[in-house]
């Protein structure tokens, strides 16, 4: 059975907020600001890096703390042991912090999320929902006979083209294909179309060879 699908639109400006939720960015924000105030209390008295003006002051304080997030470990621009010890426990959080980030994203990324409209067999029976076969072929007496669609809501088309351009207008909720006819329909409309629901087995294709005997005389 092969139904359109809706892709789930999201907004690729703010993706990179969304492998977090709101609780957990707020707490690492608050974490981070609490090891740069221990650092500057540490450090403000005996450290020219973290002296000058208070703007100047907290700039530093938290450019070196968020800075620990992405780089190496800023050890040369922190003179007490305590510090550097505040700050190496800091960097095993961001670690943990960066690796969960990173692999939440990259998982957004690369999963295809769609939204099928239709989910199996059942759901289009009690809708009484249309659906979409060949016309040449046994699919028609299959639906009306063995899945119990009401011929009504049985729409027959004649070409592979035809179903495509239904499915998007509505004018049928799913299309049921043999097998090598939706791997053709699904290599050539890849981005809009999948399969929903089970397969179901009959007997298969067969084929006919037609002898001609040609009189001699």
């Amino acid at each position: 059975m092969v139904v359109f699908v809706k892709p789930r639109k999201s907004e690729r400006a703010w993706l990179f907020g969304k492998p977090f939720t709101t609780n957990m960015w707020v707490i690492t924000i608050l974490v981070n600001i609490y090891n740069g105030f221990v650092i500057w209390c540490i450090e403000q008295k005996d450290n020219e890096y973290f002296g000058g003006t208070w703007f100047n002051q907290i700039g530093t304080t938290i450019w070196i703390t968020f800075t620990t997030l992405f780089s190496t470990l800023p050890g040369d621009r922190v003179h007490s042991n305590l510090s550097r010890m505040v700050m190496v426990v800091w960097l095993f959080v961001a670690l943990v912090i960066t690796s969960s980030y990173t692999a939440s994203l990259t998982s957004m990324l690369t999963i295809q999320r769609l939204n099928p409209t239709v989910i199996d067999v059942e759901t289009l029976q009690k809708s009484g929902a249309k659906v979409g076969c060949d016309g040449n072929s046994f699919v028609v007496k299959y639906l009306e006979d063995v899945l119990k669609f009401d011929r009504n809501n049985i729409i027959e088309k004649y070409t592979g083209d035809a179903y495509p351009e239904a499915l998007i207008r509505g004018e049928i909720a799913a299309a049921f294909l043999e097998v090598p006819y939706v791997k053709v329909l699904l290599a050539k409309y890849c981005n809009n179309f999948t399969t929903s629901g089970p397969t179901f087995k009959v007997g298969g294709f067969g084929f006919v060879r037609i002898l001609l005997i040609y009189p001699l005389f």
